[in-house]
């Protein structure tokens, strides 16, 4: 029972025992003064608490802000490792797209196909051939931004570390 409850409980016996009113009085000036003394012991010892839950956790931000800021750089070095890796990717792919045109325009004006007298199978190969030409170009300039554009999509604009915090709430009896 803590002395808050002890001295009101006492108050009221005093009460009900039939004191007279200063004695009263008295008694619940006790009362109260016992209850100031265990609140600012209390308090204290809260303060106390705080002030040293203050500097564990300043302790752990800094740790863990020296882990993230480790775990950032090699984050940084394999996003930029997958990013080559990924450019590489499409310069071969662009590399392969082009000796595919290559060969298809090489097949088109071999054939004799713009010799015939057909007038519509000529207009296709035409058609074909300015179709390739236009891929051809397209596939140059994709070959001198795309691998950058990938390369950009991978680069770490912004690191921030937010505190989260965790409640255990543990019975007694298990202590």
């Amino acid at each position: 029972m803590c002395a808050g409850a002890w001295a009101r409980r006492r108050t009221r016996s005093a009460l009900e025992g039939g004191l007279s009113a200063k004695a009263k009085q008295a008694v619940d000036k006790i009362g109260e003064g016992v209850k100031a003394e265990v609140v600012d012991a209390e308090l204290e010892g809260h303060r106390k608490d705080l002030a040293a839950l203050r500097a564990e956790v300043e302790l752990a931000g800094r740790r863990l802000e020296a882990e993230a800021d480790a775990r950032a750089v090699e984050v940084r070095r394999d996003l930029g490792a997958r990013a080559r890796r990924e450019s590489d990717g499409m310069k071969a792919l662009l590399e392969r797209q082009r000796t595919a045109i290559d060969k298809a325009e090489a097949r088109l004006r071999q054939a004799d196909w713009l010799d015939t007298k057909d007038k519509d199978q000529q207009r296709h190969v035409k058609l074909d051939l300015a179709h390739l030409e236009r891929r051809r170009e397209a596939a140059a300039q994709e070959r001198e931004t795309e691998p950058a554009a990938i390369e950009a999509l991978y680069d770490v604009r912004k690191t921030r570390l937010l505190p989260v915090g965790l409640v255990v709430a543990w019975p007694e009896m298990m202590t």
